[in-house]
């Protein structure tokens, strides 16, 4: 079932998905007229709704069926065109980390040769927002000197400068489409990451060093189609995860809905750029009354 709506107004987005298939059963938009119109549609989905410490299971609840739901001025083709960009869009920029692996491993057997002091200690690089190298080393395990060493032989080879110059417009691209039309997000994008900030963030040298070779993917039988064929998608996610909660402020946190919430609090989460309610944190049917 779709409800079409002005795709120029603020929409309650919704879709009853099978979880146990992942296909999409129904979906709904309605425009934003209030909490009323929202509850009332909460109410006709009673399959996805259904709490555990409601007072009945309904005959027509489902446990494999979940309620996503957004709301933005974007239509249903809208939304999943943006999602599949923004996988490509992370996806484009783990194969970039890949991809500097072996320009990286050349240069550290270099340095080993001039200086394997330097090189066997704990430091990473970034990119600052002019597009050159910089040493990442929070911990300030080297010294003033040899800071100013390491920068100056990173940016001196050309081709890691080159393959890794573009990692932070590719990290802002991604988290700009993962929040699409809204401010917020319940993903990465929730951080705040700009091209300004990337090199107080991001230790480019953590994902290099994730990253499988291509050769020795292929060695062990994998799909040269692949996307992730240069690096472990879940090494990735883990890194990344790691990195922005460490260092980045959650300064765009979408708000989940819940009955109760303040009018303030819903207003909020209406600016928000998507929300998901899932079988376990959904409203009661009893709250629901």
């Amino acid at each position: 079932m779709e409800i079409k709506s002005n795709p120029n107004l603020s929409l309650y987005n919704m879709q009853l998905r099978d979880t146990a298939k992942q296909t999409q059963s129904n979906s709904v938009s309605i425009e934003n007229k209030g909490r009323n119109a929202l509850v009332e549609t909460l109410k006709s989905n009673p399959a996805a709704i259904y709490h555990k410490t409601g007072e009945q299971i309904p005959e027509t609840y489902d446990p494999t069926l979940e309620l996503r739901m957004w709301s933005y001025p974007e239509t249903d083709e809208e939304h999943h065109n943006r999602e599949v960009e923004t996988y490509r869009a992370y996806s484009q920029m783990a194969k970039s980390y890949g991809e500097i692996e072996p320009i990286f491993s050349d240069f550290m057997k270099q340095l080993s040769k001039m200086s394997p002091g330097l090189a066997e200690k704990d430091w990473g690089f970034t990119v600052d927002k002019e597009g050159a190298l910089a040493v990442f080393d929070p911990d300030q395990v080297l010294t003033k000197d040899e800071t100013e060493r390491l920068t100056s032989l990173l940016n001196a080879d050309e081709s890691l400068v080159k393959a890794t110059g573009k990692m932070p417009e590719f990290l802002t691209k991604a988290f700009e489409l993962e929040k699409g039309p809204g401010t917020h997000s319940f993903g990465w994008a929730r951080y705040y990451v700009t091209e300004e900030n990337f090199k107080d963030i991001i230790d480019i040298r953590k994902f290099v060093e994730i990253a499988q070779d291509k050769a020795e993917y292929l060695d062990n039988g994998g799909d040269p189609a692949y996307i992730w064929k240069y690096i472990s998608t879940h090494a990735f996610e883990e890194e990344m995860a790691s990195q922005l909660s460490g260092r980045a402020e959650n300064r765009y946190q979408a708000i989940r809905y819940s009955q109760g919430m303040s009018d303030e609090k819903y207003e909020e989460m209406k600016r928000g750029s998507g929300w998901i309610l899932l079988n376990e944190t959904k409203p009661s049917l009893q709250d629901q009354k």
